[in-house]
């Protein structure tokens, strides 16, 4: 598992950083204001359905279907694949052309507070049409990801949002050059995003090609057929519950002045480790599980119990560290990554205040991504969605408690705390079914994980202290110090996980 997390991780370290230069870019030229904010929430319509017909639901029920399949010697999965290829296509394009019809009444639900100003709505919905086009491409892309991260090829989906970024870098470059006014900012950024989804589903299909897969339609219906149907609708809930989640929040933030694009901006950060951390390992213990406990390899669950076990070690040390280390750096992160050029003091400020409340989500969102990942390889789709509503349930008791005291940021505050809420259930309940085994020895490490995310603290408040930060080298410098000083800090600690990575990987 480790060389897999460090090849996957790699690139999708590679993709944050492209993303976070397309951020700086789009941050310098466009800054925070009307622009940024409809770009922004039209942005977000197709990566709502992504959730469902990419790489969230379909790929969910997709991924352990193939799984089964291929333990169970079944035939005609290339056959199976070709009659989710046209049914993904079929679906695709009645969400798209739904879309297009009733965008206005999309747009006026999603963010009543951006559509008080009529001309804000015209030009969000005009955006969201064209920007929607996106997830026609991206649904096949995301499909064809799947598939070959079913077949152990994971090198290759992780590049989509890097061709996307490049995209957007080349042409924000563009509007910077030649149209100065911005006039026509917002329509040169949505057409360029249909074009970025394009250039992924190219390149997705060639891998696909590549790899020998034929997804060539063909009857009769395979009987394998019902079970994806039956773990693609049990998965759709979850999916939209959490989109429903993140829409709540942009509700909110619609309400006030350029807060849709602080959160964007700040949330972005945030991101980096979740996905480098939780989606990383969720990815490749979907596959896993069905192996460690098939019979024919003669595993135990015993075998499925350290690999989740490890997982979670993984993702407590690496969770611990991101989040004390955006917490004490929020401002320093926003400055000198983002704040150039329209991303003016103002912004700055705003920016890393939320990026400080969010820094509490980082560690709860990642075991939340991990543990929903066992519920599915253990086909329990009904549990996540139950968690889903709680955890929904939860941020609107405390949008409502905390609303009259800090105003926007009640929004933000609200996300870290339902996840909590949803990491002791999923925890609990997991336990309890015996998906998981936790010892005494599980205790243990996060004992000395705790200790260490104390020790990393106070050495960052001290480095602070003595070493002033007034510049992107100084920053990374200070970041990279920092990293090897908790990596040698946990070897020192004797924590097991990073004990074995160096007997493996550096002796």
């Amino acid at each position: 598992m480790f060389g897999r997390a460090l090849k996957l991780g790699s690139i999708t370290f590679l993709s944050r950083i492209i993303g976070y230069f397309r951020d700086y870019c789009l941050g310098t030229v466009v800054g925070i204001g009307f622009i940024s904010d409809v770009f922004i929430l039209a942005l977000r319509l197709p990566f709502f359905w992504r959730s469902i017909l990419g790489d969230g639901a379909f790929n969910n029920a997709l991924i352990p279907t193939l799984s089964d399949i291929r333990k169970r010697r079944i035939d005609g999965e290339e056959r199976l694949l070709g009659q989710l290829h046209f049914i993904l296509i079929f679906i695709s394009i009645v969400v798209l052309s739904l879309h297009e019809i009733l965008m206005p009444s999309i747009i006026k639900i999603l963010s009543p507070g951006l559509c008080n100003n009529s001309n804000a709505c015209v030009a969000t919905v005009s955006t969201a049409r064209i920007v929607f086009i996106y997830l026609f491409f991206m649904s096949l892309a995301c499909f064809y990801g799947g598939i070959l991260n079913s077949m152990k090829f994971y090198q290759y989906y992780p590049f989509t949002p890097i061709i996307l970024n490049l995209v957007l870098i080349a042409v924000l470059y563009l509007i910077m050059l030649y149209d100065h006014e911005l006039k026509s900012a917002l329509r040169y950024l949505a057409y360029t995003v249909v074009l970025g989804g394009f250039l992924e589903f190219i390149w997705m299909r060639y891998w696909l090609k590549k790899k020998g897969v034929n997804l060539s339609y063909s009857m009769p219906l395979h009987q394998c057929l019902s079970i994806f149907r039956t773990k693609f609708f049990r998965n759709i809930a979850y999916a939209m519950l959490r989109q429903v989640s993140c829409y709540i929040t942009m509700f909110y933030l619609s309400r006030y002045q350029n807060s849709i694009s602080y959160f964007y901006f700040a949330d972005r950060i945030v991101q980096l480790p979740i996905a480098l951390i939780g989606t990383t390992l969720g990815t490749i213990i979907l596959p896993l599980i069905p192996n460690a406990l098939s019979e024919k390899r003669q595993c135990t669950s015993k075998s499925m119990s350290l690999l989740i076990e490890r997982g979670m070690i993984w993702s407590i040390a690496l969770g611990v560290s991101s989040a004390i280390g955006i917490y004490f750096f929020s401002t320093e992160l926003i400055r000198y990554l983002l704040g150039y050029g329209a991303f003016d003091e103002n912004s700055i400020l705003h920016s890393g205040l939320m990026l400080k409340v969010l820094s509490f989500i980082v560690l709860p969102a990642i075991m939340v991504r991990l543990l929903i990942t066992i519920f599915y390889a253990m086909h329990n789709t009904v549990m996540p969605v139950v968690v889903a509503l709680v955890g929904i349930a939860v941020q609107i008791v405390m949008i409502t408690l905390l609303s009259p005291f800090y105003n926007e940021k009640a929004a933000i505050m609200s996300s870290p705390i339902s996840s909590v809420v949803e990491v002791i259930i999923l925890f609990c309940y997991s336990l309890k079914k015996d998906y998981i085994s936790i010892g005494k020895h599980f205790f243990k490490e996060c004992s000395k994980l705790f200790l260490c995310g104390v020790i990393f603290g106070i050495a960052i408040l001290m480095l602070k202290s003595i070493y002033v930060i007034d510049n992107l080298l100084a920053l990374c410098f200070s970041i990279f110090l920092l990293a090897c000083f908790y990596f040698v800090l946990m070897r020192i600690m004797k924590v097991e996980i990073v004990t074995v990575f160096f007997r493996k990987f550096l002796l």
